[in-house]
């Protein structure tokens, strides 16, 4: 299969991720003090401490055992968490268990699928299928609305069942994809030494003969044969120690999990998984229902249009450039958006007629305002994370590097989802967006101070 296939192929598991968070995530309308709403979020904290311990797992399993065999394991976790998820109507543990290894397959993907798709695809195309990440996640979150509205007629059980059987289905399908795909030519070479099946999928990855011959040098030189068979003969716990050594005692190293660890935070406290979406859904639940339903699908279909935006310019602007001009452009627009609704809450703009804000016009500016948010945030921190994390390593820390990051991904996921939408509700929209362009300042800050262009180390 041509490259580009198998990166497809790979990022198929983050259409599962988002399929799957989303539907114990559709209850954030719902009354914060009601029962099932504490339900949700218990079982989300439950999924993301279960995603923090695989993808700090996978990074070294991944190291030693290779990548393609945790696309095989993800799979399996997902198929068995929503065969459990699905009857969760039997009982809340049941229920927690599957969410249990939902949040593990999780893990795996987020971890290994962008390292896999960094490694396989040629230099000029990789930030277009690696970014391919988020649009997959995207359009993973608007399937389960889509789903979730043409089942709402049935009852609950029904409809429970029918959601997660759907997953159930769709994990066979895609584990049964990824049986075909190949080894990562990178771990043949640097653990396995099969230097003849590497460059037989190198060159099937559309690399000419000079790129291929130039791949298998650097990798030989990288290659410190006796660390390694060290390393094989003391097990995968000598693997993980190592690679921690060297991303946290080496300052060179070190600085690069900064920059990754800092992105992957900036991206999950920017708001726009919880805090946005709450308000946004709390703000159009006062005209109708209708509205309130347009409003959850609207904010998915701007996030799908906008990442794959940015995913068709990456390879061509750079991932920095790519970074800097989204973080920027979302602080123009949380601040174009929070002063005047915060004006408008606090009375300071008073209205030229008595009677009052034209409706029409507020919601054309809401609605003009939040796209300009949730636009900047997939060009900018929603798509060039899932690149940037898996290119800026070299090749020998690359998945633990990932690995971290994606952990600290998923504690500030839990971190926003526990307290976002209370503090939304607390400052209402317009301070909430004042929150959120101070933390974006401060994004843009790191960017620019530990970020890069022209990458020392390279996938190469």
């Amino acid at each position: 299969m041509r490259s580009e296939t198998l990166a497809i192929v790979a990022a198929l598991s983050f259409f599962l991720v988002g399929y799957d968070n989303s539907m114990a995530k559709l209850g954030w309308q719902s009354n914060p003090d009601a029962a099932p709403y504490l339900q949700v979020k218990l079982l989300v904290v439950i999924a993301n401490v279960a995603s923090v311990f695989s993808a700090l797992v996978a990074g070294a399993t991944a190291d030693y055992f290779g990548r393609k065999r945790h696309f095989t394991a993800r799979g399996a976790l997902f198929f068995a968490g929503n065969v459990l998820k699905s009857f969760g109507t039997v009982s809340f543990g049941v229920l927690a268990v599957g969410h249990i290894f939902t949040g593990l397959g999780t893990g795996i993907s987020l971890t290994v699928g962008p390292v896999y798709i960094a490694e396989l695809v040629p230099a000029r195309a990789r930030g277009f299928f690696t970014s391919g990440a988020e649009v997959w996640l995207n359009t993973g979150v608007l399937a389960a609305y889509i789903l979730n509205a043409m089942v709402s007629s049935f009852s609950q059980k029904v409809a429970h069942m029918a959601f997660y059987g759907i997953a159930v289905v769709l994990s066979i399908l895609f584990t049964a994809c990824t049986l075909a795909i190949p080894e990562s030519p990178y771990w043949l070479l640097m653990k396995s030494g099969q230097t003849d099946e590497a460059t037989r999928i190198l060159e099937n990855s559309e690399r000419g003969p000079d790129e291929v011959n130039f791949i298998i040098s650097q990798m030989e030189i990288l290659d410190d044969n006796e660390n390694q068979q060290q390393q094989q003969q003391h097990g995968v716990l000598a693997v993980a120690w190592c690679s921690s050594k060297d991303l946290f005692l080496q300052p060179p190293i070190r600085n690069v999990v900064i920059s990754v660890v800092g992105l992957h935070v900036f991206r999950q406290l920017a708001g726009v998984n919880y805090g946005f979406k709450a308000n946004t859904v709390t703000f159009f639940h006062q005209f109708s229902n209708e509205f309130e339903v347009l409003a959850e699908w609207g904010i998915q279909v701007v996030r799908l249009i906008f990442s794959l935006v940015s995913s068709c310019l990456v390879d061509r602007l750079g991932r920095r450039f790519m970074l800097v001009i989204g973080i920027g452009c979302q602080c123009s627009f949380l601040v174009m958006l929070g002063l005047p609704l915060l004006g408008v809450q606090h009375n300071w703009l008073k209205p030229s007629s008595g009677s009052g804000y034209d409706q029409g016009v507020v919601v054309s500016f809401f609605m003009l305002g939040l796209a300009g948010v949730l636009g900047s945030f997939e060009v900018g921190l929603g798509s060039i994370t899932w690149i940037y994390a898996s290119e800026v390593f070299e090749y020998k820390n690359r998945a633990h590097g990932a690995s971290f990051g994606i952990a600290m991904n998923r504690v500030a996921d839990t971190t926003e989802f526990l307290l976002f939408p209370y503090l939304a509700a607390w400052l209402h929209f317009g301070g909430a967006a004042l929150v959120s362009f101070c933390l974006m300042a401060c994004a843009l800050v790191f960017c620019a101070k530990f970020t890069v262009e022209k990458l020392k180390i390279i996938v190469e």
